[in-house]
């Protein structure tokens, strides 16, 4: 089977590929980054994901996934298994659930003064370790400061609509996790009546081992 996984926002997942794959060693792994996702071309990210057997999209990887409007019906038809949605930012700042707009965009101008605070304590807040941290800040740290800001405002902007619901999907939410709290999901699995599983202990980190055994028995089972 081979799996796509979409990285969120400032990620790069490609670089962690290693530990993916070891994690999946009989699966085929490919890893698009946030940039990519952000900035690439529609046709050809449209072209990878229709390669896919499984797309695992994590946190804003799963809004741009709608927002960009990748799930082609090639890409629907190519999949095997049901989509997952790893805490995933389809209404970031929704009220009683989200984040305040006043943070992100407070978050957005700390960027130009000292983007590697800002980026050293959202990592932190994801629940990775220390090795994890420092490789997702040299990586995040990479990237154009205007590009992040624009990044951040964009997950103030919900995905209005659940193209989910004709979609085999789940929706995999961390009960620890401090970014996509479990309430923010939970409320839009019931609104959108869409399927969910609370991971438990699991923070925001995409590769906790908690987060990867929970995906790891929704693929056997699927």
């Amino acid at each position: 089977m081979k799996k796509v996984w979409l990285s969120g926002w400032a990620s790069d997942l490609t670089r962690f590929l290693p530990q993916i794959e070891k994690s999946f060693p009989d699966d085929d792994h490919q890893a698009i980054s946030w940039v990519e996702l952000f900035t690439g071309d529609l046709a050809e990210l449209r072209a990878q994901l229709s390669s896919a057997d499984q797309i695992i999209a994590w946190s804003q990887g799963a809004q741009l996934l709608f927002h960009r409007q990748l799930l082609s019906q090639e890409v629907n038809s190519s999949l095997r298994a049901p989509l997952l949605l790893v805490a995933p930012a389809l209404d970031f700042c929704r009220a009683g659930s989200g984040w305040p707009l006043s943070v992100l965009r407070a978050m957005a101008r700390a960027l130009e003064k000292d983007r590697k605070s800002v980026l050293n304590s959202f990592a932190e807040k994801m629940g990775a370790t220390a090795e994890e941290i420092s490789l997702w800040c040299r990586s995040a740290n990479s990237i154009d400061r205007t590009l992040l800001a624009e990044g951040l405002m964009m997950l103030a902007e919900p995905v209005l609509l659940s193209p989910l619901q004709k979609i085999p999907h789940l929706i995999l939410q961390g009960s620890s996790d401090r970014i996509v709290k479990q309430e923010n999901s939970a409320s839009l699995s019931l609104e959108w009546k869409l399927q969910m599983q609370i991971v438990e202990g699991a923070g925001h980190w995409l590769l906790t081992p908690k987060m990867i055994g929970a995906i790891q028995r929704v693929s056997t089972d699927g």
